[in-house]
């Protein structure tokens, strides 16, 4: 039996994995992840995900800019 591809899964982790390396600024991911959600490719529990993982990160880099 094939494996389905879960597209959410795929874009919430690519998403995810961008913010983390750095390879996609906060404010886009949270764009992408509108716009995701907005086309029902990722579900609102997906959403939240990411919205957290942003916020997180955000504090990160503030507290890193403040101790500079």
């Amino acid at each position: 039996m094939a494996e389905t591809f879960d597209l959410g899964d795929f874009l919430t982790k690519a998403l995810l994995a961008g913010l983390e390396n750095g390879s996609i600024v906060p404010e886009l991911v949270s764009v992408y992840a509108g716009n995701y959600l907005a086309k029902s490719m990722i579900t609102s529990d997906e959403m939240s995900e990411i919205a957290t993982a942003v916020k997180a990160y955000q504090a990160v880099e503030a507290s890193k800019a403040s101790s500079n």
